[in-house]
């Protein structure tokens, strides 16, 4: 997976620089995306242990 920064788009005028905001900064959601996948991780790791020991039984 490759995660590069996107902020806001330097707009260079004759007026000078301002910063086009057209869209929300994509690292808010890399958090939640975190959270989810070890959410997920945790509920695959509980079922694969009862797995494993119920073929043990």
């Amino acid at each position: 997976m490759k995660i590069k920064y996107l902020s806001a788009r330097p707009m260079i005028s004759h007026h000078g620089i301002d910063f086009k905001d057209g869209k929300e900064d994509k690292y808010v959601y890399l958090i939640i995306a975190v959270q989810i996948l070890k959410a997920i991780d945790k509920i695959m790791m509980k079922k694969t242990c009862n797995m494993i020991q119920k073929q043990k039984i």
